[in-house]
């Protein structure tokens, strides 16, 4: 009986040891797997970036003026513009992120190319689409490239934003004609802004409406992010 006893316990030690053991590698593949989040200062920093480029300037511009951001812009200009962009990512991250990012931009762009509405709408809320996507300023740029564009409402929290996140005290009187301009488009009294940071990033959502324009643009992009892959300058670099 001691022997058989002897003998339980050893094999009631043996499986404990592999659950164990199971656990550690899940928790080591979890580790592995979680997303990266971006310091807000390195994001505010690659915003700036981003926006100092000549042509996200003339996409503002344009947009502002009430065209389309596709207007008078080749498939050509349009692979540059983009390939630019994940060159620039990639100079940032790390490869395996980078790698995980552009694979979800592609899977979001192809899926944005379907009939159903729904895909055409990327929720900044979603905790996949922040870490991978958009909290990314480069891929966010990409996807106005292609066609995607935020709401009022979001461009005016975007702008309070960068008046909160500035180097300078913000100006006060700006800050309250956006605010009082938000809560005019707000739908409901229950869904007024609170002045965090966290909420003035993750509330935005992008929006394509799927016309033919911008489905062209939709095509060019997908097409480019498909074939791009990054230089050996910028992999060295985000290995280092």
């Amino acid at each position: 009986q001691a022997e058989r006893r002897a003998a339980e316990r050893s094999a009631k030690d043996a499986v404990a040891a592999v659950q164990q053991e199971a656990s550690a590698v899940a928790r080591r593949e979890d580790e592995v797997k979680a997303p990266l989040v971006v310091p807000p200062e390195e994001r505010q920093a690659a915003a700036r970036a981003v926006a100092e480029l000549p042509m996200t300037r003339r996409r503002h511009e344009t947009s502002a003026s009430g065209g389309a951001s596709s207007d008078s812009v080749s498939t050509e200009e349009i692979a540059e513009q983009t390939v630019m962009l994940l060159d620039m990512l990639a100079e940032r991250l790390e490869k395996e992120q980078v790698e995980g990012s552009v694979k979800l931009l592609r899977t979001v762009l192809r899926n944005a190319m379907k009939d159903d509405p729904k895909y055409r709408q990327l929720k900044a809320l979603n905790d996949k689409l922040w870490a991978a996507l958009l909290q990314h300023p480069e891929l966010c740029a990409v996807l106005e490239v292609a066609g995607f564009q935020l709401s009022e409402a979001d461009r005016i929290r975007a702008d309070l934003q960068e008046h909160l996140d500035g180097g300078t005290p913000p100006n006060h009187s700006k800050v309250k004609w956006l605010m009082s301009r938000l809560e005019a488009l707000q739908t409901s009294p229950s869904t007024t802004l609170a002045l965090r940071k966290v909420d003035l990033e993750r509330i935005a959502t992008f929006v394509h409406d799927g016309s033919s324009e911008g489905s062209e643009a939709l095509a060019a992009v997908l097409e480019a992010t498909s074939g791009w892959a990054p230089s050996e300058a910028t992999s060295s670099q985000c290995e280092r």
